[in-house]
């Protein structure tokens, strides 16, 4: 896998799965007060995470603060999520992640084990959940489990999508949260969107 090509993530406050938008908007409606912490349970065990990892992973988390909805990404909103309250695309463009507040993070070296927490007011730290753990899967694919390349990637879900599209099966994309890299997904979403 070459790190050269590879951009850092997250690259673009719109790198969400759209039900969290819906969900930060009812949760601003309806419980804006209301406080939540998150913690991270890693379901697999063999997942392991070594220091490498873990200081690119901070790394990453705090560069969260520098991401903000542009313009172009608030237009788009506007545009495609017409169900989404001028009151809200209003809130998101002045929304700003605060990573040193709101996220903890820690390794286990010995164990391999990552623990990660997120606290604050519901309404800002909803955002966090696909990208934390985008960022996390991602830490452990460019520096633990590392054999592997981009190599027939692209042949493979053609592949595999055109079995499924053959089969009359429709897609719904949620594969940010689980991603080995930015890379990989694109590759994914561009052949699967050829195909619709």
């Amino acid at each position: 896998m070459s790190m050269v090509e590879e951009q850092h993530a997250p690259a673009s406050f719109l790198d969400q799965d759209l039900y969290k938008f819906c969900m930060q908007q009812a949760v601003l409606e309806h419980y804006p007060e209301a406080s939540a912490e998150y913690g991270f349970v890693n379901r697999d065990p063999s997942i392991l995470f070594n220091r490498a990892s873990f200081e690119w992973l901070q790394g990453q988390i705090a560069l969260m603060a520098d991401l903000r909805a542009t313009d172009e990404d608030l237009a788009y909103l506007q545009s495609a999520c017409p169900y989404f309250s001028p009151a809200y695309i209003s809130y998101l463009s002045s929304f700003k992640f605060n990573p040193l507040a709101e996220v903890s993070c820690s390794l286990d070296e010995s164990a391999g084990t990552l623990s990660l927490r997120v606290c604050g007011n519901w309404t800002r730290v909803i955002l966090y959940e696909v990208l934390l753990l985008a960022l996390i899967a991602e830490s452990h694919y460019r520096f633990v489990d590392t054999d592997w390349n981009y190599g027939g990637q692209r042949e493979r879900i053609a592949a595999k999508g055109e079995k499924l599209a053959k089969a009359g099966c429709r897609f719904a994309e949620f594969g940010t949260r689980r991603r080995r890299s930015f890379t990989t997904q694109d590759i994914v979403m561009s052949e699967l969107s050829r195909l619709t």
